[in-house]
This record gives C-alpha cells, structure tokens and sequence, in this order.
C-alpha cells in the first residue's frame, strides 16, 4: 500500500472500506431500482481503490452486472451474479475491517 506509515494506511483502509459498503447497499436494491445509477456512481468512486487493494479483478462482474440491468435483464434480487457480487463484497469488507484492526 503506503508503506510503513500506519496513520495513512488507516485512513485509505477506512474510505475504501466505506465505499465499498456504498457499493454493497447500492447492489442490494438494484433488481427493485428503476436505473443502474446508484451502482454506477458507487463503483465510480471505488475505482481507484480497488486498483490499490488489487480487487481490479472485480470490475469486469460489477460491470457485467450493471449492464444487465440497463438491458432490463436483471430483475430479481436472487440473481446469482447479484448474489455472488453480493457475498465476493461481504467476504471483501470483512477482509478490510481484520486488515484495519491489525495497524497499529
């Protein structure tokens, strides 16, 4: 990441964490919502952490995803690309919070 400095380590943990919490409750209602905005706009900002955090790998799926949803293919919540995405989210967010408390 940084480095050896633990204060800026936390703090670029702590937003990448809360962004990729926007982008989990911004997943949990996308079959119901009318557009992918609110997806789009989240995965925006999670960008250029994710490229930090190495979960580039990621964009292609949530890409994917969105696109299925701007072509009216997305239409339930029990999706199993949603609920994947969904879950890959969950594990990544628990991930990041171990990796917090362990800077000192």
């Amino acid at each position: 990441m940084t480095g050896m400095d633990s204060t800026l380590n936390r703090r670029i943990t702590s937003i990448y964490i809360n962004e990729f919490e926007a982008l989990r409750n911004a997943l949990s209602g996308l079959a119901e919502a009318s557009n992918a905005d609110q997806v789009i706009a989240a995965l925006h900002k999670l960008k250029p952490g994710m490229v930090i955090f190495e979960h580039e790998g990621l964009l292609p799926g949530f890409e994917k995803l969105i696109e299925r949803k701007q072509n009216n293919e997305l239409t339930t919540n029990s999706d199993n690309a949603l609920t994947e995405l969904q879950t890959t989210a969950e594990s990544i967010i628990s991930q990041l919070k171990s990796y917090l408390k362990t800077l000192v």
